[in-house]
């Protein structure tokens, strides 16, 4: 089959359709429920990319409690640069505001 007539396939037939709208409305329904169940604070959080900076300064003074790992796993999904380069900023200047 072409492009093309794979969608147009779709698109005609009622069942798939059927099946592509009740599968978009379960998703949009368990996140919703998520949503309204979960009460941790976002990812994004200021307080979450500090305290994972914090954690990289302590991985390079030898203080962090696990391994590469484990750091990389604190890291909520984000790529560890930033966390590297602010971890080797705290290293040099310190951590806190008296520092």
């Amino acid at each position: 089959m072409q492009q093309y007539e794979k969608v147009a396939f779709i698109v005609k037939n009622k069942g798939v359709k059927l099946i592509l709208i009740g599968w978009s409305f379960l998703l949009v329904a368990v996140n919703l429920i998520w949503l309204f169940l979960d009460k941790t604070p976002p990812a994004w959080d200021q307080s979450a990319h500090l305290r994972s900076i914090v954690w990289f300064n302590y991985f390079l003074r030898g203080q962090f409690w696990g391994n590469f790992g484990d750091l990389l796993r604190v890291f909520w999904g984000y790529p560890p640069l930033i966390y590297f380069l602010g971890g080797l900023w705290s290293l040099v200047f310190g951590i806190g505001v008296a520092k």
